[in-house]
């Protein structure tokens, strides 16, 4: 059978199939922090898949010395789902000031159903 649209183009003789594959596996990957260097916003993004949302999870951003200036834990994440998720910091520290320009350490760990990934680098803050 053959069908034609409002503008008269036709279906074509074969059939219209889409195949997709169904993943029980989980499986976590994680992208580099965008844009970067930034003048104000760091995005950070993981992909998931699998059926089971992480059971833990830590974004820590460091001073060059080492010390703490902002977190974001499991419940920062509530509203993540299976598929790409994103988080943004926006340069400031725990108390909600900016943060001056300069260089900042991040450390990412995210677990889920047995597996995990853990992620570190740089950030350059350029206001």
């Amino acid at each position: 059978m053959e069908a034609t649209d409002a503008t008269g183009n036709t279906s074509g003789k074969e059939p219209y199939q889409v195949m997709f594959i169904v993943k029980n596996e989980t499986t976590l990957s994680l992208s580099s922090a965008f844009p970067n260097p930034s003048a104000s916003d760091f995005f950070f993004q993981f992909l998931l898949s699998g059926n089971i949302l992480p059971d833990y999870f830590s974004l820590q951003i460091f001073t060059t010395d080492g010390r703490l200036i902002h977190e974001f834990i499991q419940a920062d994440i509530l509203n993540f789902n299976i598929g790409l998720n994103e988080l943004v910091w926006q340069a400031r520290d725990t108390s909600g000031n900016s943060v001056p320009s300069g260089m900042y350490i991040y450390r990412m760990t995210i677990h889920a159903n047995e597996t995990e990934v853990k992620q570190h680098g740089k950030l350059v803050l350029s206001r």
